[in-house]
Formats: C-alpha cells, structure tokens, sequence
C-alpha cells in the first residue's frame, strides 16, 4: 500500500492522487476484511511525502530553483529521506493502529469489477506513472558525462526540465493509456478536461498564496522613516 502511495503520489497532485487512492483503500480493505486504518495510513504517508519531498510537486521544485539547487539530485536526496520516512510513518505507524475498526457509510463506495482486457497491463501502468522520475533520473546521470559543447546537453537540459518530464509523461499517457488501447481522442479530450477542472483550484491558491508572499515580503521591505502614513 506504501509503494503505491508512493507511485501515485510521484506524478500526480495531493488533492488529485488522494481521490485515486481513497478507493483503492475502500475497495482493498472490503476485499481483504483488513482494518482501513491499517491499509490506508501507509497509502497516504506515502502520497503526502512524495507531495512534501520529491519534484516535480510544486514547494520541493520552487525550494531548489530557489537555492539554485540541481532538480535531479534534489529529486535523489528526497528519496533517499522519503523512504524511511514513508516506512516510520506509514506500515510502523499504521500498524499500531490495526485494532481501531472504522466502518465506512453504506454505499460510499461501488466496486465494479472489470476483466483483465478492460485494465492496462502493471509493467505500462508503472512505466506510466513512474516516467516523470525516470526522465528526472537519467538526465540528472547524463550531466556528469558530458562535456560542456556537447551537442547532446541541450537537448537533456531541455527533457531535464520538470514541466517538459510532465508533457513528455502525459504525452506517453494519453498514447499507451488510451489510443493505444482503442480510446477516441473525443474520451481523451473529455478526460483532460475532468483532470484540469480538478487540478486548476490547486494551481490558483497555490499561484495566489505564492504572490500573496511576495506582496507581504516587498512590503516589509519598503523603508517607513519619512512615510507618515507608513508609520
């Protein structure tokens, strides 16, 4: 459950990964008869430290290109902190928790079963989810390698970029996940639209709060001797 928190939670949103993961909780939990607090608090430590530790998500990427720090070694050192973090947070703590027995509503959730030729196959479905990180990674283990004329570094700065890894990522999405398995690009469109409409209020407040600081810092900054009406 922690590693599927945590694949879920690499290239995707909290507010958008956690209404993935819910379910996946809920469903697991009525199939296994195993306490939800024992199988989602792992899933969610994982989500909300992939959020908090690892780019692209939105503070760790500000925070490096803030402090002129490399993205990919960002990315390796968030990792190398996140796991036992995720381990002490999630399965340790979650089983401490076994014996608390939470009772969801009637009919909160629906399970539908689907055949194995309606779900994608787990090796696209992780090469999908995990293809942000797996850009991030080979470009951050190509830099050392070349050399500064390099015809090639360009073209790696450019992939290395996390704004490009997630177009790349979702171009590959859209391509393994639906038109290749027979989606219209008429669902697809629908789809993105669903998948914007749920992330765009995210990228508000969290574009407001950002110049709200600004605002508040330039502020502060501005001298009040001289200024009686600052004063």
């Amino acid at each position: 459950m922690a590693l599927a928190g945590l694949l879920v939670g690499i290239p995707m949103f909290y507010t958008a990964g956690f209404v993935i993961v819910v379910p996946l909780i809920f469903a697991t939990g009525l199939s296994t008869r195993l306490p939800l607090l024992y199988l989602g608090i792992p899933m969610i430590s994982a989500l909300s430290t992939a959020h908090g530790f690892l780019p692209p998500h939105p503070s760790p990427t500000a925070i490096s290109q803030q402090l002129g720090a490399d993205l990919g070694k960002t990315l390796v050192y968030g990792l190398i902190i996140a796991i036992p973090t995720i381990a002490i947070a999630g399965p340790l703590f979650g089983s401490t928790l076994r014996k608390m027995e939470v009772t969801p509503e009637q009919g909160l959730i629906q399970i539908k079963q689907r055949t194995d030729a309606e779900l994608p196959g787990l090796g696209i479905s992780l090469f999908t989810a995990l293809l942000p990180l797996i850009l991030l990674t080979i470009t951050t283990a190509l830099d050392p390698f070349m050399p500064e004329g390099s015809a090639l570094r360009p073209a790696v700065s450019v992939i290395g970029d996390p704004n490009i890894a997630m177009l790349l990522s979702l171009l590959a999405a859209i391509w393994l996940l639906g038109l290749r398995r027979g989606s219209s690009m008429k669902e697809i469109a629908k789809s993105l639209e669903t998948a914007f409409k749920d992330v765009a209020p995210i990228m508000l407040i969290i574009a407001g709060s950002g110049v709200f600081m600004q605002v508040i810092r330039t502020e502060a900054s501005i001298p009040t001797s001289g200024n009686p009406c600052r004063a």
